[in-house]
């Protein structure tokens, strides 16, 4: 999967932004590891 982001600049440094991609891609590696698994009891987002 690929995809791509657009953010304001002057709000959000790219740091912050390739932080929050880390994040977001941890709890999609979740959610497919453990479909059953509500969303709220992953780990990423604990």
């Amino acid at each position: 999967m690929t995809g791509w982001f657009a953010y304001r600049k002057h709000l959000f440094d790219h740091a912050t932004v390739e932080e929050l991609t880390r994040r977001l891609v941890a709890v999609l590696a979740d959610a497919v590891a453990r479909p059953d698994t509500p969303l709220s009891e992953l780990p990423a987002l604990a």
